[in-house]
C-alpha cells in the first residue's frame, strides 16, 4: 500500500484494512515495500536475517536514487537508516509471527485448557522501558499477583490508544506497539482458578476457522474526511453502504 501518511495519520484507518496490506509511514515507492515484503517472508521463513534483508531494500533504494527528504537525512524518516529499515521488518514480522501463533491457538480444547492470556516482556528490556504495567490498569485491566492477565477475547486486547488502551495497532494479536517487545503466553485454567480471574465463570465464545479476509469491511471512523477520501481516491478501499471495504 504505497501512501505518503505519516504514522498517526495510518492510525485512524480501519484496522481490517491495515491488518491487510503492507505499508510503511510515507513510502511511496511500491518496489520498496515489494522488496521489504519479501524479505519479512524469508525472515519468517527463516531463509535469511536482518542483516542480509537491509542489503537488499538498500540495493532497492539505491538502484531507485532514493534521497530522503531535506532535514530527514539520518534519522527514522530516511529509509537508508538501520533504524527505520530494522523498525519495518521488526515489526511486519513480529506482526506476521503473531498472527500465526493467534490462529495455531484457534481451537476450542486449547481455549477450554488455557481460557486466558498473560502480557509479558519476551523481548530484552530497552534502554527506556514503557510503564506497561500502568499502561495495562489504565486500559481497564486487573493485576492476578502483580501480573497483567486477563481472559481472551477480553475487550482490553484489542483496545486502541484512542478508545484508552494500550493497543496500537488494535489487532487480537501482539505486537501492540512498535519494538514492545511485550508478547502473550496462556495461562492455564488451574492457574486462573488460583488466581480469581475476573469473567472465569462467563462461558468464552468459541473460536470460529475464519479467513483473515472474510466479510471484510469497516465502518469509515476515521477522523479526517479528506483522509477517508485520499483513501478512496487511492483505490485502496470502495464505500457501499456506508462502510469501507478493501478492494480486491
Amino acid at each position: 500500500m504505497p501512501t505518503r501518511l505519516r504514522t498517526w495519520q495510518l492510525e485512524q484507518l480501519p484496522v481490517e484494512l491495515r491488518q491487510r496490506s503492507f505499508f510503511s509511514a510515507a513510502v511511496t515507492m511500491t518496489e520498496v515495500l515489494d522488496e521489504a515484503l519479501t524479505q519479512v517472508k524469508l525472515i519468517v521463513a527463516q531463509d535469511t536475517d536482518r542483516a542480509q534483508a537491509r542489503l537488499a531494500i538498500r540495493a532497492i533504494l539505491a538502484k531507485l536514487n532514493y534521497t530522503p527528504e531535506e532535514g530527514d537525512e539520518g534519522t527514522i524518516k530516511d529509509l537508508r537508516t538501520d533504524q527505520r529499515q530494522n523498525l519495518i521488518l521488526d515489526t511486519n514480522v513480529a506482526q506476521a509471527n503473531g498472527y500465526g501463533e493467534h490462529q495455531s491457538q484457534n481451537d476450542p480444547d486449547i481455549h477450554e485448557l488455557y481460557p486466558a492470556l498473560e502480557l509479558y516482556r519476551a523481548g530484552g528490556m530497552p534502554e527506556q522501558p514503557r510503564p506497561w504495567l500502568e499502561k495495562w490498569v489504565r486500559a481497564g485491566g486487573k493485576l492476578y499477583e502483580g501480573r497483567m492477565i486477563a481472559m481472551r477475547g477480553d475487550d482490553i486486547w484489542t483496545k486502541n490508544l484512542d478508545a484508552g488502551g494500550f493497543n496500537r495497532f488494535g489487532t487480537e494479536y501482539p505486537p501492540f506497539d512498535f519494538n514492545s517487545g511485550m508478547r502473550t503466553r496462556n495461562v492455564a485454567r488451574a492457574e486462573a482458578e488460583r488466581l480469581g480471574l475476573a469473567g472465569l465463570d462467563v462461558p468464552s465464545e468459541q473460536p470460529t476457522d475464519v479467513s483473515i479476509n472474510a466479510n471484510t469491511s469497516a465502518e469509515p471512523s476515521i477522523g479526517s474526511n479528506a483522509l477517508r477520501q485520499a483513501l478512496l481516491d487511492s483505490g485502496l478501499a470502495t464505500l457501499t453502504n456506508g462502510r469501507l471495504t478493501p478492494t480486491p
